[in-house]
């Protein structure tokens, strides 16, 4: 697997956890009248979102990183 697959790998991975925490988030109080148990933990779904923005982050400095290495490696080879 190269670098690039890993990145956008994780990147897909962080994405789709967003995407879980907010659609959690939106069903959080539909039905006031007759709850069905399945309530968002507002804390909970904060951490889960910052834990989605360290992996996206931490994803992206990742490809930042290998692209300088392979730009430093060009510059080497030429």
């Amino acid at each position: 697997m190269t670098i690039q697959a890993t990145v956008l790998t994780a990147l897909a991975a962080a994405s789709e956890q967003v995407e879980r925490a907010a659609e959690r988030l939106s069903r959080a109080g539909v039905d006031v009248a007759n709850p069905t148990g399945d309530s968002a933990d507002l804390s909970e779904e904060m951490v889960r979102l910052l834990a989605a923005k360290t992996a996206f982050r931490t994803a992206v400095q990742i490809a930042h990183t290998a692209d300088e290495i392979s730009n430093h490696t060009l510059d080497i080879l030429a």
